[in-house]
């Protein structure tokens, strides 16, 4: 159920990150640890038949053909690619909950880095306040080749 779903994203501690839009890191650590689940999860993200032929086609390796149907998606639903959504999918439709569990520790990996700066001339981390970005771009700058 829906409130199972967010019990987990509470218990690993990332519910807080679920309305977030994805980033190119997540996509990519995603795609890498997906393996051949890849075309089942476009089909749940609504990539069209010709496009996951197009991409299993243009594309050898499983985790670049993953990429490829997940950055389709990021790109064709914008400000609505939310970790959440794709997460929910995950859970959901795959029914995939160790790849969850890896995504969880990405993200919170990912926000220990963003939360905590090192100074050279300290010897102990210094925590500082969240930068936020002023780009309000729907589409983030990921690489696709």
């Amino acid at each position: 159920t829906k409130e199972d779903f967010n019990q987990l994203l509470e218990e690993e501690g990332i519910l807080h990150k679920a309305s977030n839009m994805v980033d190119c890191p997540l996509l990519q650590f995603l795609a890498k640890n997906m393996s051949d689940d890849w075309k089942p999860l476009a089909r749940y993200l609504n990539i069209d038949e010709p496009k996951i032929t197009e991409i299993e086609h243009d594309n050898k390796h499983f985790s670049e053909q993953a990429y490829k149907a997940l950055y389709t998606w990021h790109e064709q639903d914008g400000r609505d690619a939310t970790v959440g959504k794709l997460l929910e999918v995950v859970y959901f439709d795959l029914n995939n909950r160790l790849l969850i569990n890896k995504a969880a520790e990405f993200l919170k990996r990912g926000e220990d880095k963003e939360n905590t700066r090192s100074f050279s001339n300290q010897s102990t981390p210094v925590k500082l306040p969240l930068t936020v970005s002023t780009n309000n771009s729907p589409r983030s700058k990921c690489s696709t080749s």
